[in-house]
């Protein structure tokens, strides 16, 4: 759904799927640092194809889009920058090489894996995680074997 140009996308109260691929090749790169998406009200979707890593967003931001899902079917751990990233309740993160999440703007999330198999690392912005109360929930499926550690700043962890 989103173009290779700068993309300004408003949801509805319906629930929209937003779709979009990270690539090095500029014909099929369809995330922008640039682009503007607000799910507006209802329950939205935001599935990236990750061909390459997502820099943070320069003027562009992604708001009031409660899921995105993540999928790296590439040869190599791909990152995700969730700089101006703000109202996600859960992220999917689907990748056999691995999936680095870098500055989640808030605590009180899910983060998802599934069929991860590569090592993955998840990072907070500087005080997102200064309360005395944060806390995160994480879900495993057709993971294999994981080992799940107690992540800095995070006062309570589900997995």
């Amino acid at each position: 759904m989103l173009t290779t140009g700068v993309d300004t996308f408003v949801g509805t109260d319906k629930n929209e799927l937003i779709t979009g691929t990270t690539s090095t090749l500029v014909a099929k790169n369809t995330l922008n640092q640039k682009d503007v998406i607000d799910g507006g009200e209802g329950s939205d979707i935001f599935k990236l194809n990750m061909e390459s890593n997502n820099s943070a967003f320069t003027d562009g931001s992604i708001k009031n889009v409660e899921k995105i899902e993540l999928t790296n079917d590439t040869v190599i751990t791909r990152t995700f920058d969730a700089k101006n990233i703000s109202g996600v309740e859960k992220y999917t993160l689907d990748s056999a090489k691995g999936i680095t999440l870098s500055n989640l703007a808030a605590t009180g999330i899910e983060v998802a894996y599934k069929g991860t198999q590569g090592n993955t690392t998840i990072g907070f912005a500087s005080k997102a995680t200064d309360a005395t109360n944060d806390a995160m929930s994480i879900s495993l499926n057709g993971v294999g074997k994981a080992q799940v550690l107690k992540a800095d700043g995070l006062t309570e962890q589900t997995a």
